[in-house]
């Protein structure tokens, strides 16, 4: 059977890469381990999204996925969670993922997987990109970003194997329609990012894992010298210009 990592997804760099304990790539950990999701998924199992949605608005609003995800993953209706994150999703990189994970649970189809998967996956990739060009030295933040989109297509590989979806590379992932709908992605996410008042927090990317951090610190006070962003003013303008650039470069094609 053809996997994601196997196809396009990996010729924009979605490779293996072991998980760096001492980044926020460790809460993720969780998602390429379907044990590890199982205990997460016990462990909050009446609660779910709906059950704690004070707790899940206030993670959402501070971009503080650590906190936000086993919510989402342990919202046993599934229908209900896929609602939820196609109204909520919007700029959130990680639950970009997430909804292309939940489409296919709840609608595990080939035509899922070309029309509305793939082009959620590769929005989400390019926002990880846009995100990626806030830091003083961008290529040292590659090896996370590169290690947050693996973990999503090893999740989305294990979801088709479980619902014993062939994928075929070239009709199903690089047909002339598919391609169509993943430009048309792309360009929505960036003109959405363009008229947003607030884009999501990219703190996130920089920080190591909450579950470092003491009561009372702040998450982003000793971030690594390596992951240091650019002044917040610059930051606002390199966000914009590249989604101009990726506007204008996508509508050529």
């Amino acid at each position: 059977m053809h996997t994601f990592s196997q196809g396009p997804l990996s010729s924009f760099g979605l490779n293996m890469f072991s998980i760096d304990p001492d980044d926020i790539t460790l809460s993720l950990m969780v998602r390429n381990n379907p044990k590890e999701v199982n205990v997460v998924i016990q462990q909050f199992k009446d609660k779910g999204i709906f059950g704690r949605l004070d707790a899940v608005n206030k993670a959402l609003d501070n971009c503080d996925y650590t906190t936000l995800l086993p919510y989402i993953w342990s919202e046993r209706d599934r229908k209900a969670r896929l609602e939820w994150l196609r109204e909520n999703a919007k700029l959130h990189t990680l639950l970009l993922f997430e909804q292309g994970l939940s489409e296919i649970s709840v609608n595990p189809t080939i035509e899922t997987v070309r029309k509305i998967v793939s082009p959620l996956f590769m929005a989400a990739e390019i926002r990880l990109r846009q995100d990626a060009e806030c830091f003083v030295n961008p290529k040292e933040i590659d090896d996370k970003t590169l290690k947050i989109s693996t973990t999503y297509v090893n999740a989305l590989n294990r979801l088709l194997e479980k619902h014993k979806l062939q994928v075929d590379e070239v009709r199903d992932l690089r047909s002339p329609s598919v391609v169509s709908g993943i430009t048309k992605k792309i360009i929505e996410k960036m003109k959405e990012f363009i008229e947003t008042e607030t884009p999501p927090s990219l703190n996130w990317l920089a920080a190591k894992s909450h579950g470092m951090v003491r009561d009372g610190e702040n998450p982003f006070e000793n971030v690594p010298q390596r992951y240091k962003m650019i002044p917040e003013e610059e930051m606002n303008k390199r966000r914009l210009r590249f989604a101009m650039a990726t506007i204008e470069k996508n509508e050529k094609s």
